[in-house]
C-alpha cells in the first residue's frame, strides 16, 4: 500500500524547544503522509505566506493545512499541566504563531521518505526517531524557495 495512503503510516514532529525534553513526555504532533497533490498544496501555501497582506490570514492557511493532515498529539498539556485532548480545532490553542509556522515546515520535511520508507511501506512508522522542527530559514522544508512579492512563481 502507498505510504500516502496508509492509515498506519504516520511520522513525529517535536517542536526545537522540546527538544531536550524525554521523550516518553516530549510534546509531539502525529501527522500522516501526504499524497503528492497534498504535498504541492502545501507548498503553494508556504510560497503564499508573503503574498498574503493579511498576516492572520497566511497563519489561518497554515493552521488549515496542518489540521488537515494531524493524525494525533501526545504530551501536551495546558499551562495548569492538565492534559489537552486530541482536538485539531484547538491546533491553535497549543501554539504560538511561531511556532505553528515551525510546525508546518516539519510536516513538510517529515514527507521526505527515505529508501527505507520506500521499500517498506507496509511496516508501521517508526516512533523512536522523532522529527524535530527545524528552525526557521525563510525557506520551506522541501527546498523550495519561498517567493517574495516581487517575484514570479512560474
Amino acid at each position: 500500500m502507498p505510504i500516502a495512503t496508509d492509515p498506519n503510516q504516520t511520522f513525529d514532529v517535536s517542536l526545537p524547544a522540546d527538544k531536550d525534553t524525554p521523550e516518553p513526555t516530549r510534546p509531539t504532533y502525529v501527522f500522516r503522509h501526504l499524497t503528492a497533490r497534498q504535498s504541492r498544496a502545501c507548498r503553494d501555501v508556504w510560497r503564499g505566506l508573503d503574498k498574503e497582506a493579511d498576516g492572520d490570514v497566511a497563519l489561518d492557511h497554515l493552521a488549515e493545512a496542518i489540521r488537515d493532515h494531524l493524525a494525533d498529539w501526545r504530551n501536551l498539556t495546558d499551562r495548569n499541566g492538565e492534559p489537552i485532548p486530541f482536538d485539531p480545532a484547538a491546533l491553535e490553542d497549543t501554539l504560538t504563531d511561531s511556532e505553528l509556522v515551525l510546525l508546518f515546515a516539519a510536516m513538510l520535511d517529515g514527507n521526505r521518505l527515505t529508501p527505507a520508507d520506500l521499500g517498506n511501506s507496509a511496516s508501521p512508522s517508526p516512533t523512536d526517531s522523532d522529527k524535530s522542527a527545524p528552525e526557521p530559514t525563510g525557506e520551506p522544508a522541501d527546498g523550495a524557495a519561498a517567493t517574495s512579492a516581487e517575484e514570479d512563481p512560474a
